[in-house]
């Protein structure tokens, strides 16, 4: 890929700050680098350098919304005849197609507005490929190991042996499924529903923390999926660590995982025995850390009215929210593609769907992403809660470089006289939360 892209003439790069592009950077130090957030921005600044130099520019995005953010960039360009380039990070491809979070269809996204478009590996890339502007070129970034270990998955013989033990998974759109979940509770199978799932009923297993340690002890055969894709980190596992696991979508041909399969009744499944699966006490940490993120995050949710709606953020609200079950509010999420573009403005067309007071609970960069569109009359309904820790501290918990992170300064109830809450968070007490949360 350095290669192929010196062979352009290439001399600078933006990138935007994401997990998935992350791994490309030890091929893309050689290039002069800027670090930025939006990648609409980043896609019209290269637009710009690569103008008024007429030498190829780089963008380089993670998976997901982030590439088509740079679509109005490339339209530009394509009449403009101005050399860009946008390099987007995909997930493997055996998971297109599947509604694996953070996965969408980005082959060909930008159709004729590109003159070359090329996927696959980084290592594939070929210096003899001749190439027109704009250029797109989609390359797999296989983090799970998806592609080295895959394997066949237990099919649905599964479900009427009762030494088999099942894990019923209630996520978003899961709202009509009561009398599913009340017969997957007679059965004996275990349930975990995500607290955006609009399932007014709570699971035998109350946190992820939890879930997770159910499959580490081997306490989990297959999974039973309602709704849309979950959020919990468990569904990215079942890619690599936990492939022997059967995995099915009920009523919906989309598993979010590769090898999955569609379930259309709960007619095979036989009684069985439920496993002891401990839940963690939570009371103890909310104590102990008051100032933590989560503990804010839960205090704030707590005083907030009874009928009120929570709009929760990715990417780390939504995780953090998995504290606050006990806190019954109707809780609404963004998790088609993960992104953490426009949530000020889709939590805004929430609250004029409702006379309900509506909370959007955003990290300070899902807020910055979307900061404008506060100028023009938000409604009246609609309260702004941001939690400021300077930066996507998301990419402290996955060990990427640093310069992702996007660390900043910014007090923004210090800058701008706008409606808003701000939640200050203490980093050492979130991190030692944490810490002792995932390990106890």
């Amino acid at each position: 890929m350095k290669e192929f892209l010196k062979s352009l003439g290439v001399k600078k790069i933006f990138f935007g700050a994401g997990n998935r592009n992350a791994p490309l950077l030890k091929d893309l130090e050689e290039f002069e680098l800027v670090f930025g957030l939006d990648e609409r921005s980043l896609a019209f600044e290269a637009l710009g350098l690569a103008k008024i130099s007429q030498v190829p520019v780089v963008v380089c995005t993670t998976s997901g919304t982030a590439v088509a953010e740079c679509f109005p960039a490339i339209i530009e360009a394509y009449y403009s005849n101005i050399p860009l380039i946008i390099l987007s990070a995909d997930r493997p491809l055996a998971l297109r197609g599947t509604r694996s979070p953070q996965t969408i269809e980005q082959d060909k996204i930008f159709g004729k507005f590109v003159r070359t478009f090329w996927e696959g590996e980084p290592h594939e890339l070929d210096a003899k490929l001749q190439v027109s502007y704009p250029l797109h070129l989609n390359l797999f970034v296989d983090q799970e190991g998806v592609g080295q270990k895959k394997q066949s998955r237990p099919d649905q013989q599964i479900l009427s042996d009762a030494s088999k033990h099942g894990v019923a998974i209630f996520t978003e759109g899961s709202g009509g499924y009561s009398e599913e979940f009340e017969k997957i509770t007679r059965l004996g199978l275990s349930s975990y529903n995500e607290i955006h799932s609009g399932l007014n009923k709570q699971g035998s297993i109350l946190f992820e923390k939890d879930l997770l340690k159910a499959f580490s002890k081997g306490q989990v055969d297959y999974l039973i999926k309602f709704g849309k894709t979950p959020v919990t980190k468990l569904w990215r596992l079942l890619n690599s660590k936990y492939q022997n696991i059967a995995v099915f979508s009920y009523q919906s041909d989309y598993t979010g995982c590769f090898g999955g399969e569609r379930l259309d009744n709960l007619d095979r499944f036989s009684q069985q025995t439920r496993p002891h699966i401990i839940n963690s006490d939570l009371s103890p940490f909310l104590e102990e850390f008051p100032n933590s993120e989560m503990s804010l995050i839960y205090n704030f949710i707590n005083k907030t009215e009874n009928d009120a709606i929570i709009f929760l953020g990715n990417s780390m609200p939504i995780r953090y929210a998995d504290f606050c079950k006990n806190l019954d509010r109707k809780y609404i999420a963004s998790r088609g593609a993960n992104g953490i573009d426009g949530q000020v403005s889709t939590a805004a067309g929430i609250a004029r769907g409702s006379e309900n007071k509506v909370y959007a609970i955003l990290g300070d960069l899902t807020y910055i992403y979307d900061f404008t569109r506060q100028f023009w009359g938000l409604p009246s309904n609609l309260e702004i809660v941001v939690i400021n820790n300077f930066g996507g501290r998301i990419f402290e918990r996955v060990e990427s470089d640093e310069r992702i992170i996007l660390e900043h300064a910014h007090k923004f109830d210090e800058l701008w006289d706008l409606r808003l809450h701000t939640l200050k968070p203490d980093r050492d007490e979130t991190n030692l939360f944490w810490k002792r949360w995932i390990n106890e």
